[in-house]
């Protein structure tokens, strides 16, 4: 179990010793957010991830179509001077490149 699954059951747990109480209601209301906010970050995440995969596939056939960077789209370099500004750019996304 998770620590915010933990937290949500200790709210609830809670909040059944507190019934009656507007601290009960308190304690349901933030275990609701939290479980909310807990599968809002599981579904980001996944998409996330999702995302780098499909940037790590296309900077891959990016390199492969580019060879020594001579194709129209490595016009320019990055900081260091070296092509291919691409792999700057993935790392940037947070994304290992080769």
């Amino acid at each position: 179990m998770s620590m915010l699954s933990a937290q949500i059951d200790e709210l609830r747990n809670a909040a059944e010793f507190y019934d009656g109480f507007k601290a009960a209601n308190l304690m349901r209301d933030a275990a609701d957010t939290i479980w909310q906010l807990r599968d809002d970050l599981q579904r980001t995440n996944a998409e996330n991830a999702k995302l780098r995969e499909l940037v790590k596939r296309m900077h891959g056939h990016i390199r492969q179509t580019c060879g020594e960077c001579d194709g129209w789209y490595c016009s320019s370099f990055d900081e260091d001077n070296e092509c291919c500004v691409y792999d700057t750019l993935v790392r940037e996304l947070g994304t290992e490149v080769d």
